[in-house]
């Protein structure tokens, strides 16, 4: 009779779950039934699968229950990691469980040392009648990393009683698998992943799952919810019902490549996870005072730091970050660069976010002007002077600031105070940090308005004096309208705005109108365009991943939400915004020219999809596929031009990249 820590093998079950593969569950099974010999072997697998040639004791073929998209490129497979464990669980008849996916390999029982070694626990947290043992792999600690309440599901081991508290859990809601189709996206979501569409990642669907039936209201909202609660959370949830050990103490192996991008760094090791359980389940663990499993790893650390350093940069937050990896990982290094770090934190502090205005509390204006600006003080000075002039008199001005230079900044602020002094028009200004970017610095600006309806204008183009006097007036006759767009006129340095153009046409369109006639390869440019302030929340506000089409897309969830609500879009033919063209505008950067093709194309298929996720299709698929053949040839002249005004060397430069994009298929 085999024994390993008191259990012996025959009241083992293992339940190897997910797709065939025909070499790696072959291995699978093989390396199960040469180091677990009496143990029970259950393949929980997909109706159609071919299973011949593999050894198993029991054989389930579940009915498919799908996928659903993480994002636009990623699927989400939770659901049939849940049927398919736990189905194999149910059909267990011994006392023991071990799950591991039909990819893996087992190459000991060495995990059996681990069981029933944790037995201290906060009351108020442990759900278990034993802890489940988990692999450290993809299991996140949230103090490091981005992703709270985050273990790893690949495999595990418990009492089959514990095993399935864990896995017997519900599916995500249609709610949760498009949450950010519903909500809008939070900043750090934007920030992180802007095309995700699920709420969770498929282990925090089931962690959150199993510890919900247990704790109510739990304080990890979506994927990237890290704050103060969130943490306390999973290390308690973590620390009373798991045990996390390395692959090597686990005894298993990963047969696939590891996920492209997927970070290996900023994992809980054995050492993290003693650390934890003492400090939250009461434990007295003797730890190590070198971390081996971390010291492996090393090789996986700069790829794994670069984003998050760059992220940290962009947001002023170095000091912080340094204080936060260096403590974590390397205790020395941070004892003797403390004093450094501790400088470099004053000075991020010395520049702190700036918010001020002067506003009438009173009342909330009609129009909220927001203007995002990155320093150039003689457009925007031409931009003021034709505000001063507006005939309509209802409206603030929100200026959100990127500018790199203080001198620069003060001189904006200066100049918005004299405008204010001037006009008597209600002001703000907004400074986080410089070079944000074309759609955060808007972002930051959207966060401060007040104002019913909302123009983002640009700080080189300009409006006529009529302009805010029209629009009122055609919001007045069309109640139901949700946005108005102009025709531009475009000037180069000089352009007599003050001349009053009152001669116009307009016209009320609905949505599939716009889809079927301008969508495909037209968007009306931010300063022509009026929206209602309240789309904001319903659609979200500007998606940083676009550098040049994040104008594009925001216009593409207009006309969308329009679709959906049965709301018009007026389009208002006359001269009464004018657009700069000069050598230094988002469209004319040489750096950047040649993303607007594939920019295109992912928010084109970005926008059929979502057009597929409605309840009803609003659009024939004769009509879709129009949309999508017009954009494709839209994206192919775009190119062309393009790369037509890169001067002659940077042709030479993008010769092949161009000729790849030219050659692609729609």
């Amino acid at each position: 009779m085999v024994k390993c820590n008191n259990i012996k093998m025959q009241d083992i079950s293992v339940v190897v779950q997910g797709a065939i593969d025909p070499i790696n569950t072959l291995k699978c099974l093989k390396s199960i039934r040469k180091h677990l010999p009496d143990a029970e072997i259950i393949l929980s697998t997909w109706k159609g699968s071919n299973v011949s040639n593999l050894d198993f004791d029991h054989l389930i073929l579940n009915d498919d229950p799908g996928a659903f998209d993480m994002s636009p490129w990623e699927k989400n497979n939770v659901k049939r990691q849940i049927y398919s464990t736990l189905q194999g669980i149910k059909k267990s008849k011994r006392k023991y469980v071990l799950k591991i996916r039909s990819d893996m390999e087992l190459l000991s029982p060495k995990f059996l040392n681990y069981f029933d070694k944790f037995n201290h626990y906060n009351d108020e947290w442990h759900f278990l009648d034993k802890k489940i043992i988990i692999p450290s792999m993809v299991s996140r600690d949230p103090r490091v990393w981005e992703s709270p309440m985050c273990p790893s599901d690949w495999c595990s081991f418990g009492l089959k009683t514990d095993m399935l508290k864990l896995w017997d859990i519900k599916f995500p809601t249609k709610k949760d698998e498009e949450w950010f189709k519903l909500n809008p996206r939070p900043e750090s979501v934007r920030k992180i992943y802007p095309a995700l569409e699920a709420r969770y990642n498929p282990e925090q669907f089931i962690w959150i799952g199993f510890v919900s039936k247990y704790k109510k209201n739990l304080h990890t909202h979506h994927m990237f919810d890290v704050n103060e609660k969130s943490i306390e959370e999973t290390l308690f949830s973590f620390a009373n019902n798991l045990i996390i050990i390395s692959e090597k103490q686990f005894g298993i192996k990963f047969l696939k490549p590891y996920r492209k991008g997927s970070d290996r760094w900023h994992i809980i090791t054995y050492n993290d996870f003693l650390r934890i359980y003492n400090q939250y389940a009461n434990g007295k663990k003797f730890i190590f005072p070198i971390d081996w499993q971390r010291i492996l790893l090393l090789k996986y650390c700069k790829k794994s730091i670069e984003r998050l350093f760059q992220r940290a940069k962009n947001e002023r937050k170095v000091a912080v970050f340094l204080e936060t990896e260096l403590s974590s990982y390397f205790p020395l290094l941070y004892f003797i660069f403390k004093p450094f770090v501790a400088l470099l934190q004053m000075y991020e502090k010395k520049r702190p976010a700036e918010l001020w205005w002067k506003v009438d509390d009173t009342k909330k204006p009609y129009f909220s002007l927001m203007i995002p600006t990155h320093g150039n003080l003689k457009y925007l000075k031409q931009v003021f002077d034709c505000l001063k002039i507006q005939t309509y008199k209802d409206f603030e001005v929100v200026i959100s600031d990127d500018s790199p230079s203080l001198k620069i900044r003060q001189k904006i602020k200066e100049m918005l105070v004299d405008f204010h002094q001037a006009t008597g028009q209600d002001i703000k200004y907004i400074f986080s940090h410089e070079n944000l970017g074309q759609s955060k610095n808007t972002n930051q600006g959207l966060n401060h308005i007040r104002g019913k309806w909302v123009r983002i204008l640009h700080s080189d183009d300009l409006i006529s004096p009529i302009l805010l006097q029209l629009e009122y007036n055609l919001i007045q006759e069309n109640p139901f309208t949700i946005a108005l767009f102009h025709n531009t006129v475009n000037f180069h340095n000089n352009i007599d705005y003050t001349v009053s153009n009152d001669n116009f046409i307009w016209q009320a369109h609905s949505a599939d109108f716009i889809i079927l006639n301008a969508l495909h390869s037209h968007c009306p440019v931010p300063s022509s365009l009026l929206f209602q302030a309240t789309l904001i929340n319903e659609i979200g506000k500007f998606d940083p991943y676009y550098c040049r089409a994040c104008d594009w897309e925001f216009w593409s969830r207009i006309v969308l939400f329009a679709l959906v609500r049965n709301k018009q879009l007026v389009h208002i033919q006359d001269e009464n915004v004018f657009y700069r063209l000069h050598e230094n505008s988002n469209s004319n950067k040489k750096k950047t020219k040649l993303k607007n093709y594939k920019e295109y194309e992912k928010m084109s298929y970005s926008f059929v999809r979502k057009l597929f996720a409605l309840p009803k299709l609003p659009l024939t698929q004769f009509e879709i596929d129009y949309f999508l053949s017009k954009s494709f040839v839209y994206r192919k002249l775009r190119l062309l031009k393009d790369y037509k005004e890169l001067p002659f060397l940077w042709k030479i430069r993008y010769f092949f990249k161009f000729k790849k994009l030219l050659e692609k298929r729609g």
